[in-house]
C-alpha cells in the first residue's frame, strides 16, 4: 500500500483506541504497513478495532486473518490446472473469443444455440486430444507437443 494509505489506517487505529505513538514508533508502524496490500491491512486494522481492547502491536496488525489463511491456501497453482478438464476448459475459453459478435449474443442468450456450440467444441477438442501422440515417459518432453 501506498504511505499515504498506511496513514490512514493508522489513524483510524489512533484514533479507535485514543492513542498516541511516539514519532519513531509511529513510522516503523507505517512502514510496516506499507508492506500489506491495502485491501488486506484494511481488514486488519477493522478486526483489531473489533476484537482488541488495547492499541494492537506491530506483530498483531501483521498477523493474517482467519480469512486471509484460507484464501491464500487456495491461491496456489492446484492439480486441476493440469487435468484435461481444465485444458478443456482453456480451449472453450478460446472458442468464445473467437465468436463474432452476433453469434457471441446468441450464445448467450439462446441455450440451444449454446448447447450446440458446446457439444461442438467438446467434439472437436476430444478428437484433437485423440489425434495427440501419448509421450512415452510423462515429463520428459519427447513426442509432448505442450512441452
Amino acid at each position: 500500500m501506498r504511505r499515504e494509505q498506511a496513514e490512514i489506517l493508522l489513524n483510524k487505529l489512533l484514533v479507535a483506541f485514543n492513542w498516541k505513538l511516539p514519532a519513531d514508533t509511529h513510522e516503523m508502524y507505517l512502514d510496516r504497513l506499507m508492506t500489506l496490500p491495502f485491501a488486506s491491512g484494511t481488514k486488519r486494522v477493522d478486526q483489531l478495532i473489533d476484537n482488541n481492547r488495547f492499541f494492537p502491536k506491530i506483530a498483531e496488525l501483521l498477523q493474517p486473518s482467519d480469512e486471509e489463511y484460507i484464501f491464500s491456501n487456495t491461491a496456489g497453482k492446484t492439480r486441476w490446472a493440469e487435468t484435461a478438464e481444465a485444458r478443456y476448459a482453456v480451449y472453450r475459453q478460446d472458442r468464445l473469443v473467437e465468436l463474432d459478435e452476433p453469434t457471441y449474443r446468441e450464445y448467450v442468450r439462446d441455450p440451444e444455440i449454446r448447447a450446440r456450440l458446446e457439444s461442438e467444441w467438446r467434439w472437436a477438442w476430444e478428437q484433437q486430444q485423440m489425434a495427440r501422440p501419448v509421450s512415452k515417459k510423462r515429463g520428459s518432453g519427447q513426442d509432448d507437443p505442450d512441452t
